[in-house]
């Protein structure tokens, strides 16, 4: 039986993916749990259009990496904090105030779970804070902390 996936079926077949499988398999398997659907020429059309959608959307996506990772390389981050004699700061500059300047100074809205290597900074001096913007691509920025 010729079969469409509407998931992803480990081993099998990937969402949207026209695939011949034996009518046991389809009948008491695929088709009872909504994990693909009988391949018919209506369906196929649905199909190719929603590949073709997909495409689309992952091309956006790639271009609005590119355009946020150029926004992100070379941007230095200066942040002035109280600081004692010793170099060491009263309070420590958290993610979330990192965070809030990379997004001022870069005009994005990167999530705090993006930024990585960024424990409370507690002295004075040049840091280096890792932004995951995917799961293959990172981009690291330069805190660089002053006293006030």
């Amino acid at each position: 039986m010729k079969i469409i996936f509407l998931k992803d079926v480990p081993n099998i077949g990937k969402k949207n993916q026209t695939k011949e499988v034996s009518d046991g398999f389809a009948l008491n398997y695929l088709l009872p749990n909504k994990l693909a659907i009988r391949a018919t020429s209506q369906t196929l059309k649905q199909a190719e259009l929603n590949i073709a959608k997909q495409k689309k959307q992952l091309l956006a996506q790639v271009n609005l990496l590119t355009e946020t990772k150029q926004r992100l390389q070379g941007l230095v981050i200066n942040l002035q904090a109280k600081a004692s004699s010793a170099s060491t700061l009263y309070a420590a500059v958290s993610a979330e105030q990192v965070l809030a300047a990379i997004n001022k100074a870069g005009g994005l809205k990167l999530e705090a779970s993006q930024i990585i290597g960024c424990h409370n900074i507690k002295t004075i001096g040049s840091h280096t804070v890792k932004v995951n913007l995917a799961s293959n691509e990172s981009v690291n920025l330069k805190v660089i902390i002053e006293a006030e």
